[in-house]
């Protein structure tokens, strides 16, 4: 199905999910050593293959989830919306990584994730796969494990993010929400995602264009020097 996105004032038109049942092309992911670290072979049955444009929307705050995933290839972002209607990015998530695991265990989808580029991911319904997934042995341990280091990663950045200037900060969120070269999230989202004012991160995003690490193409920036952007993240121990 072809669909259109807008952003800004620039249409694009992108093919939207694609959904794979090929058993023969499912089974070259399932028989990975990151897939199996967490699934066995009880659930291959019921697992298929995602193929996603940029953009695309994989769980919708506030909606039920339909699949637990696991991203083979590419990078997620971690969104969310507060009561007065202002959208952060929390996080993202780049492969291999599990996806949805909080939704698994609470029902609660209190975020949304959407494609940053092109992905693959496996998944897996939780309408035939959450009690037997939710008592498998193997799982949980795997899930216990990545959930305190999740744990650990967040509270990490959250020390890192607050020690350290917003341009270097900024450099980091650049580099992990950029496709292909190119930003298009609106400032606003980039400002609430960062804690910090509009008018602080317009005046930081003007110090990058003048210095050449970035250039403003309608609504979109262009990085110019990543180079640049990944030696201001050094600090922070990110990447």
């Amino acid at each position: 199905m072809i669909k259109e996105r807008k952003i800004g004032d620039t249409s694009y038109y992108i093919i939207s999910m694609e959904k794979i049942y090929d058993r023969n092309k499912i089974n070259e992911y399932l028989n990975t050593r990151a897939y199996r670290n967490y699934f066995s072979e009880e659930f291959d049955e019921e697992a298929y293959l995602i193929r996603s444009s940029p953009n695309e929307t994989l769980i919708e705050q506030g909606e039920e989830a339909t699949n637990l995933y696991y991203l083979m290839e590419g990078r997620l972002r971690v969104k969310t919306i507060n009561q007065e209607g202002k959208s952060f990015v929390l996080n993202t998530i780049i492969a291999p990584s599990l996806v949805g695991e909080i939704e698994l265990i609470s029902e609660d989808v209190s975020f949304s994730v959407e494609t940053i580029g092109r992905c693959v991911l496996i998944a897996l319904p939780l309408v035939s796969c959450r009690d037997r997934l939710l008592n498998d042995r193997r799982f949980l341990l795997r899930l216990c494990e990545l959930l305190t280091e999740k744990e650990r990663e967040h509270a990490l950045k959250l020390v890192q993010y607050t020690s350290y200037p917003l341009e270097n900060r900024l450099s980091a969120f650049i580099l992990e929400n950029a496709l292909n070269g190119r930003l298009s999230l609106r400032k606003t989202v980039i400002a609430e995602s960062l804690g910090v004012s509009y008018r602080h991160l317009e005046t930081v995003m003007k110090e990058f264009t003048k210095k050449g690490i970035l250039r403003k193409d309608r609504f979109v920036y262009v990085i110019l020097n990543k180079e640049e952007l990944m030696e201001k993240t050094k600090v922070l121990d990110i990447f």
